[in-house]
């Protein structure tokens, strides 16, 4: 393969795995972060009732969101659920790309079902989702990687199991059917989407701020922009250092992941440096999921050559033996999952039906010798726990075992060390003994039987065991994975099925890039503008790709503001339906609300948000988060918000009126503005029956 091909236009298979782990992660954390506030954005007790956001958008372009057909906070709750059911079997890798497609139609739908609390966050996570929906995730690291390995899997002793070896590219290759490439304009896709966002990030900071080191700094003190941890870092000496890195950072990414030279360098410095900006995005400032997307997506930028260093790097301290119960099928199962996970040669798989000696290897998938069994492990021991025997002579059983076998295989030994944890490892002795007492009827019931792995009747001598077994490995070479079909003779429908699909994952992939490069020079000023063409610009509007990335852009903002309500009470109370606390004005403490209510309460008193003042009165009328409390004398009578602006450096807080519902008791025209603020309580009780 050409390198500027396999440069531009391949992922390495075990990034995307990674990408979708991470993702899927991120992905659940944010459906847990709206879950928070469900019936308050995706009900029509809500701020924005289904009806009124598809009345308002009536004469513009509309959107399109599942939501729009929710109405009660049931119906929310039970979308909720299916759509976390589906990003865990995204996360998991299990029917891939059909969940990867369906994942990204719920967080479309989440996005577009109130467009006032849409930002950058939810523009990058879409748009890293159908970036990578061209792109085989489900590859690696996935259960649908895994069955499809074990379909081939055909070894049926402990010896054979022993000779399997990683199978060559080219043997790999001979199993694809026709119209297969390695390369994508996916890869293309992908890069080019990451090198607009960071390009985009350091052209357009170019104001005083960024230049002089104070921009961060000077965001923090923009209320609602700044995290609760942002918050505390206000005043800190690391926000000059910071801004500079975050200056310039987005700048080195760009040039590093066009760069098609040393690759495995080059990509593994551009991988931190994508990390560390999107962690102080997703840490310090509300900014949601764009953070975060940026965190799983410096999975993409590992380079294949990066992955073969880390995965094929043989460690001799840790080399271990794993004695295994040969009569036990899915003990053979998972010793065959064993041997293809081991990239790096460390594991020497050993049978319990053949203890004279102790088998190991001393290089990667090297010759297997012979070594004195280590005091205490004998046939009692291996046929009643497993036993896996380090370098040393020492030994683990049961989950400690586990855990030893975790630390040797490269791509999990993160699982190792957990699994190793004193009280985890105790939870899991627990859970391994209910399991290997049962595990021959656990092999009956899943069809493997109770020799799952037969008793060899001579074992082979250690030195013939690569030359008899060797051709075991490549056995599949005249198979497809799917079974013991010919690869050289495909039949026509599966030819045609492949040449299909294959290209309509092409045609998307460009119809992508091409919207991706038309909208993000419509939506930034970073020097260019392609002609903009409707429908490229269509497929942006109704994916929510709107690749808007004015973040601190082009300078850190120079007012602060927030809204605040205060609600009369039965009982002759005023308190800010938000906070749970007495009405105040000012702007030095931390907005806890979160990402969701920062955005929607900036786009709310924008004046061209008008017509969507009347459901928000209404929402408050009811008691907004305080909705649905028992209490008749907590329930307020009347609401006043204000919308509250001061300058970030410092000056006098200036408040407007945005809405008045009802009156019945003091307004906070009446408060002494200058009393000194009472020590801030948070929000307790936030969610209507929640």
């Amino acid at each position: 393969m050409h390198p500027l091909l396999r440069h531009y236009l391949r992922i390495d298979a075990r990034s995307l795995g990674l990408f979708r782990l991470a993702m899927g992660a991120v992905l659940l954390g944010d459906l847990w972060r709206r879950f928070r506030w469900l019936g308050d954005f995706y009900s029509n007790d809500g701020v924005l009732p289904n009806h009124n956001h598809l009345f308002n958008l009536r004469n513009g372009p509309g959107v399109w969101s599942a939501f729009h057909a929710v109405s009660s906070d049931g119906e929310a709750a039970f979308a909720f659920g299916v759509i976390a059911f589906v990003y865990v079997l995204f996360m998991l890798g299990v029917g891939t790309r059909v969940f990867h497609a369906i994942s990204a139609v719920a967080l479309i739908s989440l996005a577009a079902r109130n467009t006032l609390m849409e930002g950058p966050g939810t523009y990058l996570g879409i748009a890293m989702l159908l970036a990578t929906l061209p792109l085989p995730l489900g590859s690696r690291f996935s259960i649908d990687a895994v069955r499809a390995a074990m379909r081939r899997a055909d070894e049926k002793t402990p010896a054979e199991i022993r000779a399997y070896r990683p199978r060559p590219q080219s043997d790999i290759d001979l199993a694809r059917l026709p119209g297969w490439s390695p390369v994508s304009l996916g890869g293309l896709l992908v890069t080019v989407q990451l090198v607009l966002v960071h390009l985009a990030l350091y052209l357009q900071h170019n104001g005083p701020t960024w230049k002089d080191g104070s921009a961060m700094a000077r965001g923090l003190e923009a209320t609602m922009l700044a995290s609760e941890r942002g918050f505390a870092l206000r005043g800190s000496g690391l926000l000059g250092p910071l801004t500079h890195f975050m200056h310039y950072a987005p700048a080195l990414v760009a040039m590093l992941l066009l760069v098609p030279v040393a690759r495995g360098p080059v990509r593994a410095v551009a991988m931190v440096l994508v990390a560390l900006h999107g962690l102080v995005w997703a840490t310090l400032f509300n900014y949601g999921l764009f953070g975060w997307s940026l965190v799983a997506s410096a999975a993409l930028v590992i380079s294949e050559d990066g992955w073969n260093g880390f995965t094929t790097k043989y460690v001799p301290t840790r080399a271990r033996t794993v004695i295994f119960d040969a009569d036990c099928g899915i003990c053979g199962w998972l010793a065959k999952l064993l041997a293809r996970l081991d990239s790096a040669g460390h594991l020497t798989i050993q049978g319990n039906d053949d203890l004279e000696h102790l088998l190991v290897r001393k290089a990667p998938f090297g010759e297997v010798e012979e070594a004195p069994l280590p005091k205490g492990v004998d046939a009692q021991l291996a046929d009643s726990t497993l036993v896996v025997v380090r370098p040393d002579g020492t030994y683990a059983t049961q989950a400690a075992g586990v855990a030893e076998i975790m630390r040797a295989l490269p791509t999990l030994r993160w699982v190792g060390i957990i699994l190793s944890v004193p009280g985890i490892q105790h939870v899991m002795s627990v859970f391994y003994g209910l399991i290997a007492t049962r595990r021959h009827a656990i092999s009956a019931e899943l069809g493997m039987g109770v020799c799952g792995i037969p008793v060899v009747p001579a074992r082979v001598e250690p030195a013939e065991e690569p030359a008899a077994f060797e051709t075991a490995t490549y056995r599949s070479k005249a198979k497809t994975i799917e079974g013991d079909r010919d690869s050289a003779a495909p039949t026509p429908f599966a030819r045609a099925r492949r040449l299909w699909t294959g290209g309509f994952r092409e045609v998307f992939a460009f119809v992508i890039l091409a919207s991706c490069l038309v909208q993000t020079t419509k939506a930034n000023a970073i020097g260019v503008k392609l002609p903009e063409v409707r429908p490229l610009l269509g497929v942006a509007h109704y994916t929510r790709t709107l690749a808007d990335w004015k973040i601190l852009s082009p300078d850190a903002p120079e007012v602060s503001g927030t809204l605040m309500t205060d609600a009369a009470l039965r009982n002759d109370g005023n308190i800010d339906l938000f906070t749970n606390d007495k009405p105040y004005f000012g702007l030095d403490r931390p907005f806890v609300l979160g990402e969701l209510w920062a955005t929607y309460f900036q786009n709310i008193h924008q004046s061209e948000n008008e017509p969507y003042i009347a459901a928000f009165r209404t929402y408050l009328s009811k008691g907004g988060p305080r909705a649905g409390i028992d209490d008749v004398n907590q329930r307020p009578l009347g609401v006043d918000a204000y919308w509250l602006e001061a300058p970030t450096s410092g000056g006098t807080v200036e408040q407007t009126r945005l809405l008045r519902h009802g009156r019945g008791g003091p307004t906070a025209a009446d408060f002494d503005k200058s009393a000194p603020a009472r020590q801030f309580t948070p929000q307790t009780k936030l969610m209507r029956g929640r």
